[in-house]
């Protein structure tokens, strides 16, 4: 995949490999239960950037150990990072805010290496969260942040990250599945 924002987007809109590797959460319907849908986002992420040729591993540390990203995406030839993904269940806290964070430590921790920085998320009960909820998202980027043991992390690109929403619809007896993945714009 020459241009790793336009492989993802395709993918993220057909479902293609969605519908192919993991029918459990595209046809069959899975609970939001536990780690059930967060475990299929992992290994549909996984799956997809391998399947676009990257060296690809789930749950990777980086940033010095600090910080554990979902995915990472590594280009095989120059054996650089060239995405890293966040994905997380959305509960009305800070949970985006804190994996935007992630994302922004690993950049800088891999020297600004990524093209893409990549939050994919789903709302509790599978209510859309749309634009209005992930707006602030980009000024973390923007800014940079303090961190907890006050050290400063940096700013960097907002072009960088992109932020999808996972749709679901009920499947019956309490099921769901994964209707279409939504660009959330800034």
């Amino acid at each position: 995949m020459a241009d790793v924002h336009a492989g993802l987007s395709q993918e993220l809109h057909a479902l293609e490999i969605a519908r192919a590797d993991f029918p459990m959460w595209t046809d069959w319907g899975v609970e939001d239960e536990s780690v059930a849908v967060h475990s299929l986002g992992l290994s549909y992420l996984t799956t997809v950037g391998q399947r676009a040729g990257y060296a690809c591993c789930c749950e990777y540390p980086v940033a010095g150990h600090k910080v554990r990203a979902d995915s990472v995406w590594w280009d095989k030839a120059t054996r650089q990072p060239v995405a890293l993904f966040e994905f997380e269940r959305h509960k009305g806290g800070t949970e985006l805010e804190e994996k935007v964070k992630n994302l922004l430590r690993a950049y800088h921790s891999l020297d600004g290496s990524p093209a893409l920085l990549c939050l994919v998320f789903w709302t509790k009960n599978f209510y859309p969260l749309g634009d209005n909820g992930v707006r602030g998202l980009w000024q973390i980027l923007e800014r940079g942040f303090v961190a907890d043991d006050r050290s400063r992390v940096g700013a960097a690109p907002t072009s960088l990250l992109r932020v999808y929403e996972c749709l679901h619809q009920g499947a019956g007896a309490g099921r769901h599945t994964l209707k279409q993945v939504t660009e959330r714009k800034r």
